[in-house]
Parts: structure tokens; C-alpha cells; sequence
């Protein structure tokens, strides 16, 4: 990959045929963290509906690269209508600080299902906060038992693992990847949530599924039939998980390869 381009639209209204950066600048509307200038070039755009569209730029990112930024907005472009709540962003944490401004921290490029950005390897998704407590139909998230060969090499490292492998490989509960994956889904505008109790989704528009990975699409379409997912499509997904990673990584160290992938 040589380079990496992340895009946020924000809520400002630029005024009509006014220079994005000067208005910027000479408001001083965005502000950046230090470090965020030394690793990114930045740039301001007139963005879709005119809103001010702020770019952040890395050329040549090493291997494994986390584009992660910090930078704060005027909490007045984040006021709503009494009676209504903002929902977060994937991979986005919002809070107010003292004087006034919103701090949007930790905007990971966490496209991780969908490719919005492709890298040469790609984190997985934080499920958003509340998808842990979706009720997925009293579902039983025992995992089949993953067992690897006693003949592992030391420090030999499995780097072929997809983003959903790494992070069974890593132990993380295989509900929360679903979530994760679920939350892409409908932060990408192929699904949505119909409701959380129990969960039921409904089909907005067709992803092209040749573009998912193989777990991408047998969610997908675990969900495209009837808007639920079962305890045999589940167990599907779980059986595919274990057998790919034990063909994968039967002779790789443990401990090296988890440290390869929590980098």
C-alpha cells in the first residue's frame, strides 16, 4: 500500500464559495494534536452538501500501520434537537472537554471488512458500544476447541490470518467479532438494525460479494434470509474459523504470532 487517506465529513456548513482552509485558519475551527502534524499532511475540502471535509494524508506507511489521529471540533456543531442522541461513529470516542470543544479521539481506520482503506494488514473492528448487548436469540458462543500442533517451530509467526482469524487466534469472544462485523454491515449502509430484542436486521442494499471475505459474506448471508442469524449458520462460522486457522498456523508460535497481530 503506499499511502493511506482518511476522510471526515463533519457538520459544519462551509459558507458559499468560501477558500475550506482560510475559513478554517482564520476561525481556528479544527485544531490538531502535535503529533498529528508531524505524521500526516492535512488538508481541508468542500465535502458533500458543503460541508468542511477534513483529510488527513501518510505516504508509504510501514507494514501494519494504525492511522490513528486527534484533532477537536467546536462542541456547538454536535448540538441536536431536544429529545435526540448522536451515535458514534465506528472506531470513534466522543467526550467534551473544559473549554468547550469535542474531543474525537482514536479515529482508527478500522475498515478492516469492507475496504474503505486496504492495507497489508488490517485491524479488526471494536464492536460499537451497545452491539455486546444485542440479544442474539439466546444464541450458545461456545467456540469449538482450537487445537494446534504440539510440533510448533519457535518464533516461526503465521502472517496469512484475515482479520476475523487473528481475532479468534487472539481470543477474543467470538461474539464480540460478530458484532463488529454487524456494526460495519451497517456503518457501510448494507444493513440495518430492525431491532435489538431480539436482533433483526433488515437488507438496505446488496454489498458486492465478491468483494467480502469469505466470513464477510457467509454473515451476510446468514442475515439476508430472514434478518437473524441461527445457532447452525453461527456454528458454521465458528467450524470455518477453527478449521482455517489450524491449517494456517499448525506449526506457528503461539506467543510470537498473537505479538504479531496485537502490534
Amino acid at each position: 500500500m503506499d499511502h493511506y487517506t482518511l476522510k471526515v465529513i463533519t457538520p459544519y456548513r462551509l459558507p458559499g464559495g468560501a477558500n475550506p482552509r482560510h475559513v478554517v485558519e482564520s476561525g481556528r475551527l479544527i485544531l490538531t494534536e502535535p503529533w498529528v502534524n508531524e505524521r500526516y499532511r492535512i488538508d481541508y475540502q468542500r465535502g458533500p452538501e458543503e460541508r468542511l471535509l477534513v483529510l488527513f494524508h501518510k505516504e508509504n506507511p510501514p507494514n501494519r500501520y494504525q492511522m490513528r489521529v486527534q484533532f477537536y471540533m467546536p462542541a456547538g456543531w454536535f448540538d441536536l434537537p431536544a429529545g435526540k442522541s448522536a451515535v458514534e461513529a465506528p472506531g470513534q470516542q466522543a467526550a467534551r472537554s473544559d473549554n468547550g470543544l469535542l474531543l474525537v479521539a482514536g479515529l482508527a481506520v478500522i475498515a478492516a471488512f469492507f475496504g474503505v482503506v486496504k492495507g497489508k494488514q488490517r485491524s479488526m473492528l471494536a464492536a460499537r458500544r451497545g452491539l455486546d448487548e444485542i440479544r442474539w436469540e439466546n444464541l450458545d458462543w461456545t467456540p469449538p476447541k482450537l487445537i494446534l500442533s504440539e510440533f510448533r517451530k519457535p518464533g516461526k509467526v503465521c502472517k496469512e490470518l484475515t482479520p476475523l482469524e487473528a481475532a479468534f487466534y487472539l481470543e477474543i469472544p467470538f461474539k464480540r467479532i460478530l458484532a463488529a462485523m454487524l456494526n460495519a454491515m451497517v456503518a457501510e449502509g448494507f444493513l440495518e438494525v430492525a431491532s435489538e430484542s431480539p436482533l433483526r436486521v433488515k437488507v438496505l442494499r446488496r454489498p458486492d460479494l465478491e468483494s467480502l471475505d469469505d466470513y464477510e459474506r457467509l454473515f451476510y448471508e446468514a442475515l439476508e434470509d430472514d434478518g437473524r442469524l441461527s445457532q447452525a449458520e453461527l456454528e458454521a462460522l465458528m467450524n470455518e474459523a477453527v478449521k482455517r486457522v489450524q491449517l494456517k498456523a499448525w506449526d506457528a508460535d503461539v506467543e510470537a504470532t498473537k505479538a504479531y497481530y496485537r502490534e
